[in-house]
């Protein structure tokens, strides 16, 4: 909806997190570039063999009337065969212009398609661990350890002995 994305990465390396978060950037954007213009593409490719088939008959078209007015050039009889000729090579001509055309705005629409983006925040090396540091941890343990020697000490005792009497009884 607010079409911005964010992306974290956590690792234990503060440079390798840096540079997987640039790369995963660059590869995300190729990747949504590829998929929004993908059917575009293709409509491009298409004009562009299109446009080099009609280019090809327009080449043709135009050799065969250049080569029948150098033939027939003082010829008068044949001029209904070179009127036919020469209404071939027009109309080669402009389905080729119309072919040209239509290439010329498919690429336009390819670069209208291709989303733009902006890196608000580029990817930083952290100066200091975004979770819980080493020390945390040992303090975290040493107090589990403590706090289950003191229950052990204070409850656990007793209810062990509590607990042979009745299996004796």
């Amino acid at each position: 909806k607010t079409a911005i994305t964010s992306i974290t990465v956590t690792l234990q390396n503060p440079q390798i997190t840096a540079v997987i978060a640039d790369s995963v950037v660059h590869k995300l954007q190729e990747y949504i570039i590829g998929y929004r213009t993908s059917k575009v593409k293709e409509d491009c490719a298409y004009l562009e063999r299109l446009f080099k088939e009609r280019q090809q008959e327009y080449y043709a078209a135009q050799r065969k009337y250049a080569d029948y007015v150098d033939a027939h050039d003082n010829v008068v009889l044949q001029s209904v065969r070179a009127e036919r000729l020469q209404n071939d090579m027009s109309l080669a001509y402009q389905i080729y212009s119309q072919v040209a055309n239509q290439l010329q705005v498919s690429r336009a629409k390819v670069q209208e398609e291709k989303p733009v983006f902006a890196v608000v925040e580029p990817a930083v090396v952290p100066l200091k661990p975004s979770g819980m540091g080493l020390k945390i941890y040992i303090l975290l343990f040493v107090f589990l350890s403590v706090s289950g020697t003191l229950v052990w000490v204070f409850f656990g005792k007793s209810l062990l002995a509590s607990l042979r009497k009745e299996l004796k009884n």
